[in-house]
């Protein structure tokens, strides 16, 4: 959030805190991975990553 949007890091500590889902991804060898969730609606200015376009 700093990086992409400019947020400093107490603001985007307390909507991560408040607004994001977090999830334990892996847990093997004692390695584990987390991913944060958040609504792309919360960030509407947001620029979006180029990516294939999806075929119909």
């Amino acid at each position: 959030l700093n990086e992409k949007l400019g947020m400093d890091r107490a603001t985007a500590l307390a909507y991560l805190s408040a607004g994001a889902d977090f999830q334990v991804t892996q847990v093997v060898d004692r390695v584990k991975g987390v991913n944060a969730m958040i609504r792309k609606s919360d960030f509407p200015g947001a620029a979006k990553k180029k990516g294939p376009k999806k075929s119909e």
